[in-house]
Order: structure tokens, then C-alpha cells, then sequence
């Protein structure tokens, strides 16, 4: 009874704090947000990860920083922070990461699917990290999917750097295109436009034909995180979706698999764009 009451008192508090915020930004123009990341839009279930329970989360909720958030199959919720906006679909599992004393936000993503639109910026500052590859941005609009065994990124504005963890390579990835990375393939590039050249860990520049013959004789092969995560990983997240969190009630269960912080999401991008492929 009185783990109840205290979980409504601070879910209560936060939503206060929440539209006190909202009502400042509202009253003093070019206000921004600190780092807060609050729940804007909210329908079916979707839980968070507190104090060694997962409770319900609630509109106008703030989220603390890396904290476990999941939707189950009927949850979708956007989260905002100034202009910039995370989706979760459904059946998916993340945390929201800010680093200190720097502007860069990781996304870890477990499982599901997170779209994500990041402000435009002169310099990367968000990053999506799951057990397969990394997406890096400046500033743009795409989706991010991860399966058992594979994940994709699809790119509707801006320009991503993607980043192989399998494989240990990278490309860049425009509006209209999806690139997939899974165990036994280079990074597949599906979409309309020129390819960009892969750039390996030692800096070696393949096109996207080479860079798959290496991947298919053995040559570039790594296990699924680059380093930082791991296929236990993702196989532990995976069965944490079935955990007592499918019963819809937030019952208790541990927080899922962690992915490891953005690897080198910085990234070097000196070789942009003009690392083109000649072959398209």
C-alpha cells in the first residue's frame, strides 16, 4: 500500500515538475531544455525501470537519465526535449543516456524500433547504439531496428554514419536509403542514390561489393558490439520481453540487457562524403 502511494507521490511530483517547465519554456522565448527528456505523447502500455520494479509510465513523466524503458505490443510513446523527439514502437526496450560534460545523447537500444529526430548541429551529438551497429548523426531523421540477429537503419532526412560493430567497418547513409548489418554479410545498402565507400577499423576503404567478398572469406568478422556489447546481450534482452512485464502490470523483473555506451560515436568523419563509391 504505501509502495503504491509513494510510486503515484512521485509520478505525480514529476508531472507537476513537467508542466512547470513546459509553462517557463511557454513564457520566456529560446528557452531550452536542460537535458530532460519527458514522455509528450503516451498510449497503450509502456513501463520504466524503478527502484527494482517496472512501474507504469505517465504523460508528462521525466525521464531519468539511463533508465530502462519498455513498451509492450499496444505501448507507443514520443519523448521531447526542445526539438528533439525519440519514438518507441511497440515491444521495444531502451534507455536514454546524456553525457556529462558534453552535449551527446546515446540512445541504447535493446530491442524493437526507435525513430528519432535530432536538432542540426555542426557536430555529431546523437547516437543510436544496439548490439550490431551504431547510428551517428548531426542532425536528421531515421529509424532504428533490431532484431535477434540483424539490425537496420532507415533514413528519411540528413546523412547517418553507421557503424558495423560485426564487422568492424562503416559507412555513411542518406535520405532514401537502409543499411542492414547481420552476421555473415557486410552491410547490406538498399535504397535509391549513390553508396558511399566502407571505411574499415585500420582505415582501408572498400566499396560496399568488396567490403562483402572480405566478410563472406572470413576476413572481417567480429562478435555483435564492437567491443561493448555482446550476443548474450541481446539474448538476455530479448528474453527479458517475456518477462513478468508481458503480464501488463509492471510486475517486477530486472532491467534487461545494457548495451555499452556509444563506441567510438564520435566517430572519425573525416572521410565524409567524399568517400563515394565510383560503382554506385
Amino acid at each position: 500500500m504505501n509502495a503504491t502511494l509513494n510510486l503515484k507521490t512521485s509520478s505525480s511530483i514529476r508531472r507537476l515538475f513537467a508542466l512547470m517547465a513546459f509553462t517557463l519554456a511557454a513564457l520566456v522565448p529560446g528557452l531550452a531544455w536542460a537535458d530532460e527528456w519527458v514522455a509528450d505523447q503516451l498510449r497503450g502500455n509502456v513501463l520504466v525501470f524503478s527502484s527494482g520494479d517496472w512501474v507504469q509510465l505517465e504523460r508528462g513523466d521525466i525521464v531519468d537519465d539511463d533508465r530502462y524503458i519498455r513498451t509492450m505490443g499496444s505501448g507507443r510513446v514520443t519523448f521531447m526535449r526542445g526539438n528533439e523527439v525519440i519514438e518507441m514502437a511497440g515491444n521495444t526496450q531502451m534507455r536514454i543516456k546524456d553525457s556529462n560534460g558534453r552535449q551527446f545523447t546515446t540512445v541504447l537500444q535493446d530491442f524493437g524500433t526507435v525513430s528519432i529526430e535530432a536538432e542540426v548541429q555542426n557536430v555529431q551529438h546523437f547516437a543510436v547504439e544496439t548490439p550490431f551497429l551504431a547510428a551517428v548523426v548531426k542532425g536528421t531523421r531515421f529509424t532504428v531496428s533490431v532484431g535477434n540477429d540483424n539490425a537496420s537503419v532507415k533514413v528519411d532526412r540528413g546523412l547517418v554514419e553507421v557503424q558495423d560493430h560485426m564487422h568492424g567497418m562503416k559507412t555513411f547513409v542518406p535520405a532514401g536509403q537502409r543499411a542492414k548489418v547481420q552476421q555473415n554479410r557486410a552491410m547490406q545498402i538498399s535504397g535509391s542514390g549513390q553508396r558511399y565507400m566502407f571505411i574499415a577499423d585500420n582505415g582501408e576503404l572498400m566499396t560496399p561489393a568488396d567490403a562483402d567478398d572480405k566478410v563472406r572469406s572470413g576476413g572481417n568478422n567480429n562478435n555483435p558490439g564492437g567491443g561493448n556489447n555482446s550476443a548474450a546481450n541481446q539474448d538476455q534482452a530479448v528474453a527479458n520481453n517475456n518477462s513478468n512485464a508481458n503480464s501488463g502490470n509492471g510486475g517486477s523483473g530486472n532491467g534487461g540487457s545494457g548495451n555499452g555506451g556509444s563506441n567510438n560515436s564520435g566517430g572519425n568523419s573525416s572521410n565524409n562524403a567524399s568517400a563515394k563509391s565510383n560503382n554506385g
